[in-house]
């Protein structure tokens, strides 16, 4: 079910998320502003924790579902928590067109969506290739882009680490696109490459900027 505006339990699972991000991590955002406040958004981002889907939903004004990969489902309280926050499964590595289709149309039902170009967590704490399928539902879609960089995550909680660290996290929201924007030819068979490509060139930008 697309979740257009915050259900009482979702409100409730933000705040604590938000709270214990502002006290453990020390959580903060630039450029949530950014997000429209209507009308449908894809944010991509950089993967590199399990900490990055939380946060980055606790932060943002309005409800975010989120790909999420099918093997966090099978665990049934685990399963029934991420879905009733809006998380939809999808297979990696295979072409999941059920999940696609899925994600397209929370999209054109006016709804922000999360995934992670990348497509898994980083391995190095770089930002690694992306995975055609961010480009593919925004094509589908048709609908506005933000790019969103999360900081401080890979140090609090890499792959192989069991507890998250108390590090300074913070996650900046770029400024929207739109596929017209780019003046990419959306014929080419390379198209959903490209756009993938560029989602992640926006997001290292991010990067740089937040450096500075």
């Amino acid at each position: 079910m697309a979740l257009k505006k915050h259900t009482i339990f979702y409100l409730i699972c933000r705040n604590i998320i938000l709270l214990f991000g502002k006290i453990y991590w020390r959580l903060s955002s630039k450029g949530t502003e950014n997000i429209p406040k209507e009308g449908g958004v894809l944010l991509v981002a950089n993967h590199f924790s399990y900490l990055d889907p939380p946060l980055i939903g606790s932060l943002s004004p309005r409800p975010v579902h989120i790909l999420a990969k099918y093997e966090l489902f099978r665990v049934p309280i685990f399963n029934w928590l991420i879905k009733a926050l809006g998380a939809i499964p999808i297979k990696r590595d295979v072409i999941d067109r059920k999940s696609l289709r899925t994600a397209v149309d929370i999209l054109k039902n006016g709804c922000v969506l999360l995934v992670f170009p990348e497509g898994t967590r980083t391995r190095d704490g770089s930002i690694g290739k992306p995975k055609p399928g961010p480009g593919l539902i925004a094509k589908l879609a048709d609908t506005a882009i933000l790019p969103v960089y999360i900081e401080g995550s890979y140090k609090s909680l890499p792959r192989k680490r069991l507890f998250p660290k108390p590090n300074k996290i913070t996650v900046y929201f770029g400024k929207s696109f739109t596929i017209n924007e780019l003046g990419y030819d959306k014929q080419t068979k390379n198209f959903v490459y490209k756009l993938s490509d560029f989602m992640i060139d926006r997001i290292k930008e991010l990067k740089r900027e937040l450096e500075k």
